[in-house]
This record gives C-alpha cells, sequence and structure tokens, in this order.
C-alpha cells in the first residue's frame, strides 16, 4: 500500500479519491498525495506551455527577422542602384539637380559619391 501511494507515478487522483472513499483510516494521506499529484500536474502543464510558447516565440522571430532582413536588403539594393545611375549621369556630365529630381537622392549623398 506504501509503494502505491508514494511509488507509482501511474496512480491517478480519481484512483485515489475512490480509494480514499474505500479506506477511510487511510483518507487524510491518500487525499495529501492526490493533492500532489494534481499539482505535479499543474506544474508540468505550465512548463510544457512555456516552452511551447518559448519556442513559437523564437520561430516568430526568425520569421519576423527574415522578413526584415530581405526588406532591407531590397531598400539597399535600390540605393545601390540610384547611387550607380548617379554615378554615370555624373560621369556624364549632368547637373545634381537634374540627378537629384530623377534618382531622388540628396545633394548630401551626391556630393559624397562626386568625389
Amino acid at each position: 500500500f506504501h509503494y502505491l501511494l508514494n511509488g507509482s507515478e501511474h496512480v491517478t487522483v480519481r484512483f485515489l479519491q475512490t480509494l480514499a472513499e474505500r479506506l477511510p483510516q487511510h483518507e487524510g494521506n491518500i487525499m495529501t498525495l492526490a493533492e500532489q499529484l494534481k499539482q505535479s500536474g499543474r506544474e508540468e502543464g505550465i512548463a510544457l506551455g512555456m516552452a511551447q510558447g518559448m519556442e513559437r516565440g523564437k520561430l516568430e522571430g526568425r520569421m519576423e527577422g527574415r522578413m526584415e532582413g530581405r526588406a532591407e536588403g531590397r531598400l539597399e539594393g535600390q540605393l545601390e542602384g540610384k547611387l550607380e545611375t548617379a554615378r554615370n549621369m555624373l560621369a556624364e556630365g549632368m547637373g545634381f539637380q537634374t540627378i537629384m529630381k530623377i534618382t531622388g537622392l540628396s545633394e548630401e549623398q551626391l556630393k559624397k559619391i562626386s568625389h
């Protein structure tokens, strides 16, 4: 009986409640064990939920990071394309105002690439 109450992980709370009803002299010990099993189950559930939540958060974070990285890459690529076009326009002798109007680059950006 002692092993059953203290050694088995397969004892259910429902089983212990039934056992307590049939063995009233051990009801206190049995119900204490039942509460311990309930608490253990709660703790396992919380731990599992936290682990799943953290894994989901990591996955969402990676996905968001990839999306941000792609967006940044596109913007950098667009800027590099504009700068290359501006270099070519400068090499052809076009003025800053015309280049700024066509490329959307700032005067400061043009000054950096013209030197």
